[in-house]
């Protein structure tokens, strides 16, 4: 239906082939439900997320014995603004009001992903220095068996 709704608005695109992530680099805002694509959007692009508030999956129902809540519950809060399903109707007000702070999304946003990715900035050098490491051990174990 949305994609019928919009198919002749050009500044709105309806992503359902996931073969590319350009569309999601270009995005100025992104709309999801509990999808991870949420914090790749936003923590390369510092731009919030409106999250549709459907209901969580939950694949350990025991996860509240562990006393946490998990990342992906408390962090939409942080990234962008989560609507109700039946609230979706007035989705452009959410839209207007994160436009509005963009800047400061922006600003938290780059933060939490300082906080919480690691290696921000620098992964391909840390990942390539481990992987030389992990080769580097195997080779010398070789070495001792001989």
């Amino acid at each position: 239906m949305l994609k019928k709704r919009f198919e002749n608005d050009d500044d709105i695109v309806i992503q359902t082939d996931f073969s590319s992530n350009n569309t999601v680099y270009d995005a100025d805002i992104m709309i999801t439900d509990w999808s991870g694509i949420a914090y790749e959007y936003s923590f390369t692009t510092y731009k919030p997320v409106v999250f549709i508030d459907t209901p969580l999956k939950i694949m350990n129902p025991e996860y509240e014995k562990l006393g946490i809540e998990p990342f992906n519950v408390w962090m939409r809060d942080i990234l962008g603004k989560v609507v109700k399903v039946e609230e979706a109707g007035s989705i452009d007000k959410v839209i207007d009001e994160i436009f509005a702070s963009e800047e400061s999304y922006r600003e938290v946003i780059r933060k939490y992903a300082y906080d919480y990715v690691y290696n921000l900035d620098n992964s391909s050098k840390v990942g390539g220095d481990y992987i030389i490491e992990a080769v580097q051990r195997c080779i010398a174990k070789r070495k001792e068996k001989r």
